[in-house]
């Protein structure tokens, strides 16, 4: 159980092949590296996340985890294929909101940014894999926090001088936050999967997917200063457009109170044609290295 919980609770929210930024470096942290390893880039998740009347649908039975998995595969599809388009770049802005107790430190001694602008640059193939890539972590529209690449299989974390396991190969752009391979993964873990559908309030219909789990007894969660009853991580989509909304973490401590820990939304997925100037420039001192 205490690996799921690391998945959901610990990991930030994530898009890709595999984790490149820190978000909390702490003696319980390391007790999260096998799960977080599996996570992708860039937001654990992913690696991205009380009853709440929401979390259970009533109103039909709760569908199987790979039915819920293949309609989110659906919905991601429908949205992706505005922007893959074989070959090109493609260039994705993610807005980060996090309520955290506890922070990490950049390697000058600075705090890690609570609220971030995740900002990366992909180089597709004629298949639509990743076979090039720059992740930027912006303080808000400010400075540059951490900067990742991605190039011959390997990302390099060079804010932390890092470097993960090799994936060994390009990836395809995952722009559900890896949800749909974490609903399958669900069961293993002992979690729960549901689906809703609802109008917001742009009279959108929408359909929210939820992981969630219920702990027999609270548990304590590095970066928070309470203990936690449950964890919930939730993708909620467009249902005409397909195109995800938001991702949500969200905790629910042991005093009853449910906490949004981390929100993530695109600003902005657009395929242009080249990488920006700064960008180029990370990734041709990748080469010349």
């Amino acid at each position: 159980m205490f690996r799921r919980i690391s998945l959901l609770l610990v990991a930030g929210l994530v898009i890709g092949s595999a984790p490149v930024f820190y978000q909390l470096r702490s003696a319980a942290a390391s007790q999260s590296q096998a799960s977080s390893a599996e996570v992708t880039d860039p937001l654990s998740s992913a690696n991205v996340p009380t009853p709440f009347p929401q979390a259970v649908s009533t109103v039909a039975p709760t569908p199987s985890r790979n039915a819920i998995a293949e309609e989110i595969q659906a919905l991601n599809s429908k949205w992706a294929a505005e922007f893959l388009q074989g070959g090109g770049w493609l260039h994705l802005v993610i807005q980060h909101d996090r309520n955290k107790d506890k922070i990490g430190t950049l390697p000058n001694g600075q705090p890690i940014p609570m609220d971030y602008v995740k900002e990366s640059w992909w180089q597709l193939n004629e298949k639509n894999l990743v076979i090039a890539a720059v992740t930027f972590m912006r303080d808000g529209t400010g400075p540059v926090v951490q900067v990742a690449t991605f190039r011959d299989g390997l990302w390099r974390n060079l804010t932390f001088n890092d470097q993960p396991p090799a994936s060994g190969e390009a990836f395809a752009p995952d722009l559900d936050f890896g949800f749909s391979n974490d609903v399958v993964r669900s069961e293993a873990w002992g979690s729960q999967a549901s689906r809703d559908e609802a109008l917001n309030a742009a009279g959108q219909k929408t359909v929210k997917f939820t992981i969630h789990d219920d702990f027999a007894k609270p548990q304590t969660i590095a970066g928070y200063d309470e203990e936690i009853v449950r964890g919930e991580s939730r993708a909620t989509f467009d249902a005409q457009s397909g195109q995800l909304l938001y991702v949500e973490r969200v905790m629910v401590m042991a005093d009853g109170e449910e906490r949004t820990v981390e929100r993530a939304e695109f600003v902005t997925v657009e395929h242009v044609s080249a990488p920006s100037q700064e960008a180029a420039e990370y990734l041709n001192q990748e080469v010349t290295k």
